[in-house]
């Protein structure tokens, strides 16, 4: 599920220039992608 969603490319736009600090994953409902 998590690298699926870093995958899209609305996902891939708002990442980008930004350091992946952690992932949550809460299984077939949300992702969460914390970054600094």
């Amino acid at each position: 599920m998590e690298e699926k969603a870093l995958q899209q490319d609305k996902v891939k736009e708002m990442l980008e220039g930004k350091q992946i600090v952690k992932v949550i994953c809460v299984p077939q409902k949300l992702v969460n992608i914390v970054v600094k």
